[in-house]
């Protein structure tokens, strides 16, 4: 699949060296590097557009959450054809006043993600060949001839190879004519800028699900925790890869520009998105009550907790303890036997609107049928439900 991104990838590439190179003047082994920059800046602003729609998209949904959760609850118990009918208009007719599409949430991710995948994977094969750098000849690579592909492996930033990486063995610093510390003098703080992008990065997505988090959701609460979790991990991994791995100077390059790009994009989306669909006064206070009610729960939760564990000493607080459980499980059980019987209710009701809607079309189509013949239309006794003219 990611055969696809070979040709567009590679033709961006050799364009940017023919304008850097061959229109500019600048030498070759720079041009090639500079072109990787250049590959970053095209490709990842032609995909800027979708990211916008998804963060367009997220704010607008995060701003309907407590207009929706009302008219949840409005038409809770109602079950009823009418009723159901009705809430489905309203909820319909909000997200149309917002602009909001639910598809434009998930497409824009289907699109990115193999992108950069492509991207990521174009570089890395042209930095390390499978047919390794000892031989003169690489073969073509999208639209890259072999001699192009040689000399970008060929090309140096800060003096040090493309192709080269810190894990390399000794002979293989030589036959690239440089040295392990050559190529750490020039890794590390690249390495370093790129973990710092990363950081800000990950401190600019705490900002923007701190303003919109919907705390009476586990599953954001639980990607919150996963984010914090990944801004520990993801520099202690980019250390390691490029400690450890086989990873070319020219990838840690890229990560350098791939993140400046992000960091630059995330910064400017936001500041847009917060000047076009700013937090209204509801949004806020759900927010902040939704937040106030996370931490009661919490609390009350460890006090649970602390009661449990001084129960074990006491068998009169135990047995109350306990009565209290049964209490709120079997009230939590009920519930959730109403909220089935609801939802099973509502369902019932959707099926049926479904049906006279499709009776509704049937009907309607049978009536322009006569409308154009000029007659009645009887249904015939052999083949029922289609129609013949009388």
């Amino acid at each position: 699949m990611l055969e696809i991104f070979v040709y567009p990838v590679s033709g961006i590439m050799k364009l940017w060296h023919l304008l850097l190179h061959d229109v500019l003047g600048l030498d070759d082994s720079m041009a090639w590097v500079l072109s990787v920059f250049g590959l970053v800046l095209v490709v990842r602003g032609l995909i800027a557009p979708f990211s916008l729609m998804q963060s367009r998209s997220g704010r607008i949904s995060a701003i309907l959450r407590p207009k929706l959760k009302a008219l949840e609850e409005e038409y809770r118990t109602r079950t009823d054809k009418e009723s159901v009918a009705e809430h489905a208009a309203k909820k319909k007719q909000l997200r149309t006043e917002h602009g909001h599409s639910t598809a434009a949430g998930c497409i824009p991710p289907l699109i990115q993600l193999p992108v950069f995948i492509g991207l990521y994977q174009f570089l890395l094969r042209m930095a390390r060949p499978v047919e390794g750098l000892d031989t003169d000849e690489h073969p073509g690579l999208g639209f890259l001839s072999s001699q192009e592909v040689g000399a970008f492996l060929d090309g140096r930033i800060f003096g040090v190879p493309l192709p080269a990486y810190i894990a390399m063995a000794p002979e293989q610093f030589s036959q690239l004519g440089t040295t392990h510390e050559a190529v750490l003098k020039v890794v590390l703080p690249m390495l370093a800028i790129a973990i710092l992008f990363t950081a800000l990065n990950f401190v600019l997505s705490f900002h923007r699900n701190n303003l919109t988090m919907d705390w009476g959701s586990g599953l954001a609460r639980g990607l919150m925790r996963f984010l914090i979790i990944m801004f520990i991990l993801v520099p202690i991994l980019l250390i390691w890869l490029a400690l450890n791995a086989p990873l070319p100077t020219a990838i840690v390059f890229y990560w350098v520009a791939n993140n400046l790009w992000t960091l630059v994009q995330a910064t400017t989306i936001h500041l847009r998105i917060e000047r076009e669909l700013p937090l209204d006064a509801e949004f806020r206070q759900a927010r902040d009550d939704a937040r106030a009610a996370h931490k009661v729960r919490v609390k009350a939760d460890k006090n649970l907790k602390k009661q449990e564990r001084a129960a074990r000493r006491d068998p009169e607080l135990s047995a109350q303890l306990a009565t209290a459980r049964q209490e709120r499980e079997a009230a939590h059980a009920a519930e959730k036997v109403e909220k089935k019987r609801l939802n099973k209710e509502k369902t019932q009701a959707r099926l049926e609107l479904g049906r006279d809607r499709r009776a509704k079309k049937v009907a309607e189509k049978k009536k322009a049928q006569q409308d154009r013949k000029g007659g009645p239309v009887v249904e015939s006794p052999e083949t029922p439900g289609k129609a013949s003219e009388n």
